[in-house]
């Protein structure tokens, strides 16, 4: 289970290996930074728990189900019902929760 306390601890690791990364790779233009990306996932998992809502990981690990009625991407903050085709934009996860999950 997923706590905050858990969150934060793998959002340093995953900060400390971002700066690894650029260090190594302070000369190229441009690079991918998979640590960076992990960061933005696990600070919406933390908005999702200091929450309270209930929500599952999806098989992807780029989304969760929010729930049991909407699916949720933790980078891009995009939304759509289950099993419809259409996607929202939301500002972010407290706003999604804010006005459709308790709206």
């Amino acid at each position: 289970m997923l706590t905050i306390r858990n969150i934060d601890e793998l959002i340093k690791l995953n900060e400390i290996e971002s700066e690894k990364l650029g260090e190594l790779r302070f000369h190229k233009d441009v690079y991918s930074d998979p640590y960076a990306k992990e960061i933005k996932r696990l600070k919406t998992l933390r908005v999702l728990v200091e929450s309270g809502v209930q929500f599952s990981l999806d098989n992807s690990g780029g989304s969760v189900i929010v729930e049991d009625r909407f699916v949720f991407t933790l980078i891009s903050h995009k939304w759509r019902v289950m099993g419809k085709n259409v996607w929202y934009r939301s500002k972010g996860a407290s706003d999604f929760i804010k006005r459709y999950v308790r709206g």
